[in-house]
């Protein structure tokens, strides 16, 4: 994948889950008032879409820090020189399950098999 295929795709899921976080926060304040909390049926209904987005809200913020991480890391590897931090910047790579990055290439290091 090229990385500007990356990047929209970055682009992409960043757009639902900021579409997902503003319904998430309708529904809190929805799921607030007099007229919902009376009606049951309205109530569950609300409810099951609220509970649902909160996993989703929170798997998305998840999602936004470990994207944040790798993409310093790769900073990190294309722009330090020195061996101890483009090692540490590779465990962090590594965390996130990625191949190591070689820093004069910018690309995966293959691994033995």
């Amino acid at each position: 994948m090229s990385a500007s295929a990356g990047n929209g795709m970055h682009a992409s899921i960043a757009a639902r889950l900021s579409d997902a976080s503003q319904r998430h926060a309708e529904l809190e304040s929805e799921l607030a008032k007099p007229e919902v909390l009376s009606d049951r049926v309205q109530m569950q209904k609300l409810g099951r879409e609220y509970a649902r987005l909160t996993r989703l809200v929170k798997l998305g913020e998840q999602w936004s820090t470990a994207h944040s991480e790798i993409e310093d890391a790769r900073q990190i590897i294309a722009e330090e020189t020195d061996a101890e931090t483009v090692d540490w910047a590779n465990s962090v790579l590594a965390e996130q399950w990625l191949p190591p990055v070689c820093p004069k290439r910018n690309r995966p290091v293959a691994t033995p098999a």
